[in-house]
């Protein structure tokens, strides 16, 4: 059994909530903003995330790796406090990890409406196996790192315990894990079986396991028993110590009540604990899965900003700019200017912003270069009339689609008599690319 961690430590929840109290109360309509951005509250409520980032602003991270994304609620909260770190003229990056696609198709939109530009810089927001995640990457010349942990199952356990863990055991570190409420904090009756069979694995169909103190349905509540028993590590609950440390003082709960008002709730339904505190060497479960470097990063910049120009509000009217802008920076990235600017001109070209665009890639003449790109292929000018053909060419050979501009060239500009050298420059461009 688990017992109740008693001793007095560095950091507890509750303290790092009393002594960020002020901060928070400064961030309280930044978090009811990001909180109602998210739009999924009763995942985790606005005063367990001001709980959470109490924890990061108290421990200050270097890096915060979050395990288990969904829609963002805990990125939020993560990021707002990585920019305060940052400010404080500290290092704080965020590393979040899932394979939901609710960040980057819906949420984070709604956060960019209502923060800074620079807002998402702490934030690397990818999609992909936790499992498979070069963690080492992250990690280098970091010396505190938090680990929150929401992903679930068997699997992620071992990658938790087997490959993150034994990476940051050297370093000063703090692990919290969410979705496990403390039996001594919830009403009796939740203790009854209610006439459901035993816990068998989290489906989340209603069955519950009660271990220790630990009231949970997610596998890595048998985990972390099997971890912290053999390594002799403390692990307790954040409502454990919130309830004990400002629960049982009148003083503080008045000024926790008075301060923070609907951010502040005795109860937490998170854990946590720190390698630091293990009684003598570690063990570590095995873990194999090979690392793999396909990992899709969700970066809001790339979607938004082109050689720093940013196109946000552009891209809150026009969402389907994204893709444009992606691949006007991917050209930039190859350093092929020229390919850049011919996109911005002839996808981009009713925007405000694209003189400034064509300035910064070197391509004043702009106007000029557009009438003259709108009915040539490959340097090659057509004297007819066949514009929206020429463009879906040019948009093709851009990409790198070169067999789909042959196709147009034969099927819709056969008739003319550039076709021939036209097909002849596109079919020597593609064999010198290949070889």
């Amino acid at each position: 059994m688990i017992e109740a961690n008693q001793d007095v430590k560095v950091f507890t929840p509750a303290q790092a909530y009393w002594n960020q109290r002020e901060v928070l109360r400064s961030m309280r309509d930044r978090i009811h903003a990001l909180s109602d951005a998210v739009d999924n509250k009763s995942d985790l409520w606005p005063y367990q995330l001001s709980q959470l980032m109490a924890a990061a602003l108290e421990f200050k991270p270097e890096v915060i790796i979050e395990l288990g994304r969904g829609k963002g609620n805990s990125t939020c909260g993560f990021t707002e406090v990585a920019n305060h770190i940052r400010r404080q003229g500290h290092r704080c990056d965020v590393v979040s990890l899932c394979i939901s696609e609710d960040w980057e198709q819906t949420t984070q939109w709604k956060v960019m409406e209502i923060v800074e530009r620079d807002w998402f810089e702490p934030l690397r927001a990818l999609r992909g196996n936790i499992l498979t995640f070069d963690y080492d990457s992250i990690l280098k010349g970091a010396k505190r790192c938090l680990v929150f942990w929401d992903a679930h199952g068997f699997d992620v356990a071992e990658c938790v315990l087997g490959r993150i863990l034994p990476k940051i055991q050297e370093m000063e570190n703090l692990i919290i894990m969410h979705d496990i409420s403390d039996g001594r904090y919830i009403p009796p009756e939740t203790s009854s079986y209610n006439g459901q069979r035993l816990w068998r694995g989290n489906d989340w169909s209603g069955p519950r396991i009660r271990l220790g103190f630990m009231d949970s349905s997610v596998e890595q509540a048998v985990a972390i028993v099997d971890f912290t028993s053999r390594n002799r590590i403390p692990f307790d609950s954040a409502d454990h110590s919130i309830n004990v440390e400002i629960g049982s003082d009148p003083v503080k709960m008045k000024d926790m009540e008075n301060v923070l008002g609907d951010l502040f709730n005795l109860g937490a339904h998170w854990c946590w604990f720190t390698l630091n505190d293990a009684k003598g060497p570690l063990t570590f479960p095995d873990f194999q899965a090979d690392v793999m470097n396909d990992h899709l990063e969700i970066n809001i910049t790339e979607q938004t900003q082109i050689m720093g120009v940013s196109l946000n509000n552009a891209v809150l009217s026009q969402p389907d700019l994204v893709e444009v802008i992606q691949r006007v920076n991917r050209y930039v990235k190859m350093e092929k200017p020229k390919l850049a600017a011919r996109i911005v001109e002839r996808e981009l070209g009713n925007l405000n912003e694209k003189k400034d665009i064509l300035a910064k890639l070197g391509n004043t003449d702009s106007e000029e270069t557009n009438k003259t790109d709108q009915n040539q292929i490959m340097g090659i000018p057509l004297k007819a009339d066949v514009t929206e053909a020429v463009k879906r060419v040019n948009r093709y050979l851009d990409i790198g689609k070169s067999a789909l501009a042959l196709k147009i060239v034969e099927n819709e500009l056969g008739h003319l008599h550039e076709s021939s050298e036209i097909l002849a420059k596109i079919q020597n461009n593609e064999h010198v690319a290949s070889s």
